[in-house]
């Protein structure tokens, strides 16, 4: 994460250790145990949910970044009805401190919601950018 204001809840698949420690490059993790020991080629799944808590508004985007392969990965961004974008795009970025490219605007969903799913991500960082 590239903030260490935040909570993780792990829905389905393991338990979150609740503590957020940094990892440099001004990113943050936390440790994700899983319920059970995986065997070599076994495939799983992990549900959780991030909750941001930023003491300073942040940069208007939300991002992910595979550096090995992910597979199946759900990515949704749920705006305060009391607050919603004028405009919001789904991109990729070249690198962390780039601007994003490859971008498709989106449609927000009726509970002002935004919602991509995508069969893997690898060596790649993706996500969203709005415009309030």
């Amino acid at each position: 994460f590239d903030a260490a204001a935040l909570t993780v809840d792990v829905l389905h698949g393991g338990f979150a250790s609740g503590d957020i420690a940094a990892g440099g490059d001004g990113l943050y993790a936390t440790d994700i145990t899983l319920t059970r020991p995986m065997r070599r080629g076994e495939t799983t799944s992990l549900v959780y949910e991030t909750r941001f808590a930023y003491p300073e508004p942040p940069a208007p985007e939300f991002r992910r970044a595979g550096v090995n392969r992910i597979e199946n990965v759900d990515l949704l961004v749920q705006f305060d009805p009391a607050r919603l974008p004028h405009a919001v795009f789904f991109a990729s970025w070249p690198a962390l401190d780039g601007s994003p490219e490859n971008q498709t605007e989106m449609r927000l969903e009726p509970d002002g919601s935004v919602h991509v799913f995508l069969a893997g991500l690898e060596h790649a960082i993706a996500g969203f950018h709005w415009e309030w």
